[in-house]
């Protein structure tokens, strides 16, 4: 029975995952179509500028027909409408006088020439997601529409427009999806014509895609079994619970959280930014701060930055006797026992341990990118040894396990504390280092910037006193930033993280409430700090209050939303807090919606 459950849990974890990759798949495929689409459109009206299209070939045609003296004049004209047909020949001149500089109707027209490779690498992937639109019936109903026409032995073809649901299209896009036709209609013996409106049904099937990956980036469509495009209130703390346990649950996070009450928590936040206000300037209007450059004509300020000076290595380390991985893996693992924590993946039922020197091998195989064939090859232990390990005691756990008894163990050597850069505790840092893949992965992407041709991944790592406290792997495709409380939250070891700095990719709204609310100090790296600090910086009381400072905000907070919220704020933070799941999952959800969200608003406010 234990067995069973643990093989339908498996099942169940790997099939939501499987709709995130495919939701992620449709999103980027529809986006990369729609870029495709605007560049062909950008050449079309770039040819019907200049003149160089088919029609410049057809015009030269007839001009050769009436410049050609060998053509009697009363066979010029039917010959021209050879070229051209009679019934279309207005039309052609009236293009040709103004060309056709459309760009909407050019993507159109791309869409449907690419319509069969849209339909062979989309259609299926729609038909495997079951999409929620909320309360956006009218896609609901094209979603529904869409999805059993497919399924029905009819043919795709053209339908009339009062049998297709068109309510979720624009205006100004239907026109390219509707078009006029003739229909006959029989009252007693006549057959009249009618003239109405069909809808062109491959065009409206890729509107219908671009209409689900705009409102699934904008966190309206949801996929209910999935982790990153499920509802933000699926993830939270149920409301019934919230509202019954909340003194319990908050009262059980009061270490982690910063739950003083908001308006006091407000007041400390007005105190402070207004200190700091008048101190930051008045440093700058006395000189005493040397390093802001003040352009007096326009009241602007700069901070510039100077290049670091290459200097020598100090001759210090030159006195250190050189030493093999191999000996500072076994020096290592004497003082701290990190090869205990690689125990057999059966656990109980297996007496085998891991030998030291097999270890070794396949840390320095995997450590190095050497691989394990190589290293093979040039030891004594055997590829079959190597696979055997990487099998049975290579796991997440495991190396976690392994990697925190190491830093736990150098954080109490005496010369640790003198690497701290401040004296408020452990600053820790942020960043990505980009590798490349060896196989492919379903994290793995293209990036010409950094991989060229080829796959990779981010090592996205916390670093604290060179120690990699925390390391995460993550799609190149993925903003670093979403992952800033997940990783320095989340750290297993003993290290006390205070403070975070990281480069201008672990920046985004709503970072700098989450990490203060969480008791960090995040400090990232700002470029072009004036031009940053000019559209950002806000203050409780009204700009204009500020106007003869050289730096001043340039909003105001609404305290009383984040009062009104406080509530629901504080649902979001001891639903992370909890890590009932991934903060990076939230995370990315707060960001997506805090445009409609009010609680949303107020997270992003504080």
């Amino acid at each position: 029975m234990k067995f069973r459950l643990c093989m339908m849990c498996f099942v169940w974890q790997r099939f939501i995952k499987l709709n995130d990759h495919l939701t992620t798949y449709l999103v980027h495929k529809i986006q990369g179509y729609e870029k495709h689409a605007e560049v062909d459109a950008g050449e079309k009206i770039l040819e019907a500028k200049l003149g160089v299209g088919e029609d410049r070939k057809l015009a030269s045609q007839m001009l050769k027909v009436v410049n050609n003296q060998n053509i009697h004049q009363d066979q010029i004209r039917p010959k021209c409408y050879a070229i051209i047909k009679k019934d279309n020949f207005d039309e052609f001149t009236n293009k040709l006088a103004e060309p056709e500089v459309n760009n909407k109707k050019y993507e159109w027209e791309y869409y449907s020439k690419e319509h069969n490779a849209i339909k062979t690498n989309l259609r299926s992937t729609f038909m495997a997601i079951d999409f929620s639109c909320g309360n956006n019936h009218h896609l609901n109903n094209a979603i529904n529409f869409i999805k059993k026409l497919m399924l029905s032995k009819d043919k795709m073809d053209d339908r009339l427009a009062s049998e297709v649901p068109t309510d979720f299209i624009s205006t100004a896009q239907l026109k390219y999806i509707t078009y006029k036709g003739s229909v006959k209609f029989t009252q007693g013996s006549k057959d009249d014509d009618h003239d109405v409106k069909f809808v062109n049904i491959k065009r409206y099937e890729v509107m219908l895609y671009r209409s689900l990956a705009q409102t699934i980036k904008s966190g309206s469509t949801f996929i209910s079994d999935s982790v990153n495009y499920r509802h933000l209130e699926d993830d939270l703390i149920s409301l019934e619970r919230w509202n019954k346990d909340k003194a319990k649950i908050l009262n059980e996070l009061s270490d982690c959280l910063n739950l003083k009450s908001i308006v006091e928590l407000l007041q400390e936040k007005e105190i402070e930014l207004e200190s700091l206000y008048k101190m930051v300037n008045a440093r700058i209007k006395s000189k005493e701060n040397k390093e802001i450059k003040i352009n007096e004509n326009n009241l602007s300020w700069t901070l510039p930055y100077k290049r670091a000076e290459d200097k020598a290595n100090n001759p210090f380390y030159q006195d250190i006797e050189t030493k093999s991985i191999s000996k500072v893996i076994d020096y290592t693992a004497k003082h701290t026992g990190f090869f205990d924590s690689f125990t057999h993946i059966l656990n109980k039922g297996s007496k085998s341990k891991a030998q030291p020197d097999y270890l070794k091998a396949y840390f320095v195989a995997q450590g190095t990118s050497i691989g394990n064939k190589r290293i093979a090859e040039s030891s004594d232990v055997s590829l079959e040894n190597l696979k055997n390990i990487a099998g049975k005691f290579i796991r997440i756990d495991s190396m976690i396990d392994a990697s925190d008894q190491i830093i736990n163990k150098t954080a109490q050597l005496p010369i640790f504390n003198n690497y701290n850069l401040s004296d408020y505790g452990i600053h820790a840092s942020l960043d990505g280092q980009k590798l490349e893949t060896r196989y492919q992965t379903v994290q793995s992407r293209y990036s010409t910037k950094y991989f060229g041709y080829g796959k990779g991944v981010v090592s996205y790592s916390l670093i604290a006193n060179h120690l990699p406290v925390n390391t995460k792997i993550i799609g190149a495709n993925e903003h670093e930033s979403h992952y800033v409380l997940d990783i320095v939250y989340n750290n297993t070891s003993d290290l006390n993280i205070t403070s975070v700095s990281g480069d201008m990719h672990s920046i985004n709204r709503v970072n700098f409430a989450l990490m203060n609310l969480f008791g960090y100090d995040f400090m990232p790296r700002f470029t072009q700090l004036n031009m940053k600090a000019e559209k950002n910086l806000v203050a409780f009381n009204k700009p204009s209050e500020y106007s003869e400072l050289l730096i001043k905000p340039s909003s105001q907070v609404n305290k009383q939303l984040i009062i009104d919220e406080w509530d629901n704020i504080l649902r979001i933070l001891a639903s992370l807090a909890l890590k009932e799941t991934k903060p990076k999952y939230h995370h990315q959800k707060i960001i997506i919606i805090f445009k409609e969200k009010p609680y949303v608003k107020g997270t992003y406010r504080v």
